[in-house]
């Protein structure tokens, strides 16, 4: 009951005006007939919107490392009769989908929870299609906020340079976010 009232509050945050889901979700420039993995996807706000971009043709990966938060989204989406979302649950710094598949990775707020990111990353390039790319959203470091202090965050530079050392290329960057920093990159040309 506890972990549910805190996925519904998870996904009234997202829905808020400030959290700007709507821009994020255009920035993405989602195609219906999508494969789109949503990273630590917590209530499901993101999958639930990315469902209707993809159309009946596309598919979303809802990954989490929580089952509870996985029953929670399917629960949800069984409920409003939505069928393109699949539910993954994985260890953490694991990633079980079909190698060449996904068109777009969604990372929001958990870029700073991941251990292993060189080993992370570079996985994560052999899932996705020759096009795809993997868009992070994470609170920036500014050493007084509580996602700060509580090390909930990562420096920008840091990600950046982690994905460019896994072999993709910075292809967007963007501003509109408050406390955030948000980016997108794709696989380099090999």
């Amino acid at each position: 009951m506890v972990q549910e009232l805190l996925l519904v509050i998870l996904n009234l945050q997202a829905a808020s005006k400030k959290s700007k889901a709507k821009k994020i979700i255009d920035s993405l420039e989602i195609k219906e007939g999508n494969y789109i993995m949503d990273i630590g996807s917590g209530g499901g706000y993101f999958s639930y919107k990315f469902s209707k971009s993809v159309g009946q043709f596309g598919k979303i990966y809802a990954i989490d490392v929580d089952q509870r938060n996985l029953n929670f989204i399917m629960k949800k989406a069984k409920k409003n009769r939505i069928s393109n979302i699949e539910t993954c649950m994985v260890a953490e710094d694991e990633l079980h989908i079909q190698s060449g598949k996904v068109d777009i990775v969604f990372l929001r707020d958990v870029f700073h929870d991941i251990r292993n990111k060189l080993y992370y990353f570079k996985s994560m390039a052999n899932i996705l299609n020759k096009d795809g790319k993997v868009a992070i959203i994470d609170f920036i470091n500014d050493g007084i906020s509580r996602e700060s202090i509580t090390g909930h965050c990562s420096d920008e530079g840091e990600i950046i340079s982690i994905m460019e050392k896994c072999g993709y290329m910075h292809y967007k960057q963007f501003h509109y976010l408050d406390k955030q920093s948000y980016n997108i990159f794709k696989l380099q040309s090999q």
